[in-house]
């Protein structure tokens, strides 16, 4: 498994941002290529209790930028606690609390 914690994850580089140039590529978005991003974002997993099925990774894969792949984990989230809820489980909690 690669290292979960940021602060042991081996940076890019050392140096800061030098240039005015490089400063403004950087935060406008342009400072990693494509591949350049999906490394760094593989160095740095998010954990998840019960991992993340296979169905869920294509689901996640098929969403259309960033904001539609929050929104659909978060739907789940939603989801899976109207469950647990309804279920009992979450014991006697009234529905706003929840």
């Amino acid at each position: 498994w690669p290292e979960v914690d940021p602060d042991k994850v081996k940076k890019g580089s050392d140096k800061p941002c030098s240039s005015l140039k490089e400063t403004i590529l950087y935060l406008s978005g342009f400072d990693r290529t494509p591949s350049m991003r999906a490394a760094y974002n593989a160095s740095r997993p998010l954990p998840v209790l019960g991992g993340v099925s296979d169905n869920e990774i294509a689901f996640l894969q098929k969403a259309k930028g960033p904001s539609a792949k929050v929104t659909l984990a978060w739907h789940w989230l939603s989801e899976f606690i109207m469950r647990e809820h309804l279920a009992g489980s979450l014991g006697a909690i009234g529905p706003p609390i929840v």
